[in-house]
């Protein structure tokens, strides 16, 4: 049984937008605001420091965070992140704007740290009194997609009912600080889970589901559903319960590993997944993979693998290593694996291989 949890897509994911967020101009980290005077000396006239609350003074909200289902709904000046510009965007749409700092965003919201290494700042609703928020498809957390650390809590697309393990498309049918992982082998129909949570401590976890904040020394610690057995997990989507010796029991897709040996693709995964087993004349006792897949696209291999192009076969996903001990964590094998370069253009590139 082997669980793998495509999270690394998150840090992306707002990568594709940044290209239309540039003509709305640079920016830089939210400035921080300094004091006028000194309370020891008294300021002069002209420096007196004006009552905020008088009229003109106070900022304006400008729209950040209104939903924008179309794509065109947002006020003059504000772009809109929805499915429109990145299919992993929340199909809603939010509202939002390049920034320098916080009054740019107008009264309600502030400016967010850069976003991926482009160094765009983009502005957030803030959250109400008490971590709240106006619009009931919105959840207060303060990171975004589970990855990006918005340095405050901000009313962001959620779904405040979602509990880890919860079916999702795209974050916004998680909860506050959730991710959703949708890697077709190995989530299917999606995955909510908070992503760096405490191991041993569970309470950094979303309350239900007996949630427990698992390691698998491959990435972050992960909230994953904690069950009894398989009627406690999504059964009739092929989700079981693991019962590993040194954890506690959890919900997990179960899936042989890339590589692994079988005789039809229901070896690999349920029928209902895109897993299939390759058969050729140098692999006689098969290969647990993805077909079809595309080299750009990480989405059509699972987690630690990669999409191999080969004359005569077609593409598939081929298991990645460094060296050829890594090619035994696939299992036992009548035909065994090496770890072999498979792109000519990029020898760094290795896969466990006939």
């Amino acid at each position: 049984m082997n669980l793998t949890i495509g999270v690394t897509g998150g840090r992306l994911l707002l990568l594709p937008v940044l290209g239309a967020l540039g003509a709305l101009g640079g920016c830089s980290d939210a400035a921080v605001a300094t004091p006028v005077n000194d309370m020891t000396v008294a300021a002069p006239a002209d420096l007196a420091v004006r009552d905020l609350a008088e009229a003109g003074d106070l900022l304006t909200p400008l729209g950040i965070g209104q939903e924008c289902l179309q794509g065109t709904e947002c006020p003059a000046g504000l772009l809109c992140l929805g499915a429109h510009l990145d299919p992993q965007l929340p199909p809603r749409g939010y509202c939002t704007r390049a920034c320098q700092n916080d009054p740019d965003c107008g009264a309600g919201a502030f400016c967010g740290p850069p976003i991926g290494t482009v160094g765009q700042n983009l502005c957030w609703l803030r959250c109400g009194a008490g971590g709240t928020c106006d619009n009931p498809d919105h959840v207060c957390g303060r990171r975004l997609n589970g990855f990006l650390d918005l340095v405050n809590q901000a009313c962001l697309l959620g779904n405040a009912s979602a509990k880890e393990g919860a079916p999702c498309l795209t974050f916004g049918d998680c909860n506050r600080n959730q991710t959703c992982a949708t890697n077709p082998f190995e989530a299917p129909n999606g995955i909510c889970a908070t992503v760096g949570c405490s191991v041993g401590d569970d309470t950094t976890c979303l309350p239900g589901n007996n949630a427990h904040c698992l390691d698998f020394s491959s990435g972050p610690a992960v909230c994953l559903p904690g069950c009894t057995d398989a009627k406690d997990c999504r059964q009739n989507e092929g989700y079981v319960c693991a019962m590993p010796l040194s954890l506690p029991r959890f919900c997990s897709f179960s899936h042989r590993p890339v590589g692994a040996a079988c005789a039809m693709g229901g070896d690999c995964g349920p029928g209902n997944t895109p897993w299939k087993c390759l058969v050729t004349q140098s692999l006689p006792d098969g290969y647990c993979t993805g077909i079809g897949c595309t080299p750009t696209d990480q989405s059509s291999c699972p987690t630690r693998s990669s999409c191999i192009v080969i004359d005569g076969v077609g593409s598939f996903c081929g298991a990645d290593c460094q060296q050829d001990k890594d090619c035994l964590t696939v299992g036992m094998r009548q035909t065994p694996l090496t770890c072999k370069p498979f792109d000519a253009t990029r020898p760094a590139l290795k896969a466990c291989l006939p």
